[in-house]
């Protein structure tokens, strides 16, 4: 179910009609009741029902009360390091949710303490290192951008290219064209046109 949401979310945005509401609110009674299912203090059972309700709510373009369940479901991570798996792939997909979140609301002042979150996460896990990096710059990108800090955010990519180039071969296809889009961005708004155009 939490993986239904989160495809209808990426291919359909934000609920436009009443049709869609219904869908989506049959989705979200099947949710509870496969929780009430569940051993509800498990962490696995926890994760999944707090994941579900952060999709649902983005998906009903209620980001603040998303935001509230990313809290939760940080502390519940937190709390439970010893269960987060070899490559933690889903506390790094939870840590992308929040910093998505907080850039919705322009909440750049909490980014830096997410991102820090997924630096400390390089040493610890070193196998994920490709999908945590391109994340890094990314996020740290865009809070430079967003706030029309186009010198800064070129000195960024400058400083952080090779790191970025060094893992190009390890990148997914869709973060490949997250990190060129970004790129192509910072070139765009210093009006490097050509290279903008190149990437």
């Amino acid at each position: 179910l939490y993986n239904l949401i989160s495809i209808r979310q990426s291919k359909q945005g934000t609920i436009r009609n009443e049709t869609e509401k219904e869908k989506l609110n049959d989705l979200a009674f099947n949710e509870l009741q496969a929780v009430s299912g569940q051993i509800k203090n498990s962490f696995e059972a926890q994760k999944l029902h707090l994941l579900f309700q952060s999709a649902y709510f983005m998906k009903t373009a209620n980001p603040k009360s998303s935001l509230k369940v990313y809290y939760e479901l940080n502390e519940l991570f937190e709390n439970n390091r010893k269960l987060w798996g070899n490559p933690p792939y889903f506390y790094i997909n939870h840590i992308r949710g929040i910093l998505n979140n907080l850039r919705w609301f322009g909440n750049y002042a909490e980014m830096p303490y997410f991102i820090n979150k997924l630096k400390n996460l390089l040493s610890e896990f070193p196998t994920a290192q490709a999908t945590i990096q391109p994340l890094i710059f990314i996020f740290e990108s865009r809070m430079l951008t967003d706030q029309k800090l186009f010198a800064e955010a070129l000195n960024h990519l400058n400083e952080i290219q090779d790191k970025i180039t060094e893992k190009e071969t390890s990148l997914t296809f869709a973060t490949k064209a997250e990190v060129a889009l970004q790129t192509a961005t910072v070139h765009f708004w210093n009006k490097n046109y050509k290279q903008a155009l190149k990437i």
